[in-house]
């Protein structure tokens, strides 16, 4: 797992791992996507709709799935609904 907190402008040409001067400019969705790994997360949370609620007002904490951990899960057998389940269990408001 990744964890992410939740940071307020885009993070385009982030790079792995990120450093502390660049997180401070990102927002979650924006992170996910730029990062190696979190390919599944970020299409996850497009599909939901929730990149976009990771950008509105936070704080939030995710502890964001990585593609690793998405392996052997089919979610095309999954719901949008279930999907934005299995997320948002992922995600506490505030900082952690």
């Amino acid at each position: 797992f990744g964890i992410f907190d939740k940071w307020t402008s885009s993070c385009e040409g982030t790079t792995h791992p990120p450093q502390k001067s660049i997180l401070a400019k990102c927002s979650i969705a924006a992170l996910a996507k730029s990062l190696d790994g979190f390919e599944t997360l970020n299409s996850a949370l497009q599909a939901t709709g929730l990149d976009k609620v990771l950008m509105g007002k936070g704080p939030f904490t995710v502890f964001a799935p990585t593609d690793g951990a998405f392996a052997g899960v089919d979610l095309s057998r999954l719901t949008t609904d279930q999907i934005a389940d299995v997320l948002t269990y992922h995600v506490v408001e505030g900082k952690v």
